[in-house]
């Protein structure tokens, strides 16, 4: 009988034992608010983590250069603004040139060329850092639009084109018995230039900013998903706490039943245990 009793104690205490450990496991869960702490608590649910967050650390490399030449994008279509601005005002002031009188020729005259030097100037200053953005005839940028692209058709190719030329700039510039009534067909010339570069860098700006957002879909989904593997639910967490608490005051207080049976049978066959 009392062998019986020993071989109940053991397993009450391997029972004792189990509930703790998972009492302990439970703890260090809800402290952490994660649901496994190193790869051996889950080795399916880490890996799983780990690619989630390699995935989101890619798209976090690639989209601060969206963002910055979305930017510039629109540091563009500001200047280009201004220039197409300029170039209608004068565009008006030539057509009233003819038919002024002398004196408001002269101020249409002088008027006009502060318009143009003013052109010119946003032109050839409108930089960002060393990249001229008004008059360049070269790609300014290739933009990743996915994280390690295997070819260009996967980047976005940044190419507004040129907004005015020197040639324009020049043609613009009455010459010889030229007067600012005689450049009109070269002011419409460089209005339909300037109209397809803020139409180019419309359209980049537009699809770098719907190329932010997907890439900022596929963070945020990236991160539900890893949350969702790495952290814990915290009601179900705390009821499980709350479960395991009991079995392991249940497990001990049987221990201590059972213990006090075995001190019982031990007298009853005249073994007093002190």
């Amino acid at each position: 009988m009392i062998s019986s009793i020993n071989y109940y104690l053991l397993g009450l205490s391997d029972i004792y034992n189990q509930n703790s450990l998972n009492l302990a496991k439970t703890l260090v869960r809800l402290a952490s608010g994660k649901n496994f702490q190193t790869p051996a608590d889950d080795l399916s649910g880490y890996f799983r983590s780990q690619a989630l967050e390699q995935q989101y650390q890619q798209y976090e490399r690639i989209r601060p250069e969206m963002q910055e030449w979305k930017g510039v994008m629109d540091l563009a279509a500001v200047a280009g603004g201004e220039v197409y601005n300029s170039l209608e005002r004068m565009e008006e002031l030539s057509e009233l040139y003819d038919d002024a009188d002398a004196s408001s020729q002269a101020a249409y005259t002088a008027e006009y060329n502060q318009l143009l030097s003013d052109l010119a100037k946003t032109v050839n200053t409108t930089y960002y850092g060393s990249t001229s953005l008004l008059n360049s005839t070269t790609t300014l940028k290739k933009i990743d639009l996915v994280p390690d692209p295997a070819d260009d058709s996967q980047r976005m190719l940044i190419e507004p084109d040129e907004a005015i030329t020197a040639a324009h700039i020049a043609a613009l510039t009455p010459e010889g018995g030229e007067n600012i009534g005689d450049v009109g067909d070269h002011i419409t010339d460089a209005i339909t230039d300037v109209k397809t570069f803020l139409g180019n860098v419309s359209a980049f700006s537009t699809g770098l900013q719907a190329h932010l957002n997907i890439t900022d879909s596929i963070m945020q989904n990236t991160q539900s998903a890893q949350s969702t593997i790495t952290d814990i639910d915290q009601i179900q967490e705390m009821i499980t706490l709350t479960q395991r608490d009991i079995q392991s005051q249940a497990s001990l207080a049987m221990i201590a039943q059972a213990n006090m049976s075995q001190r019982a049978m031990l007298y009853l066959y005249g073994m007093h245990v002190s």
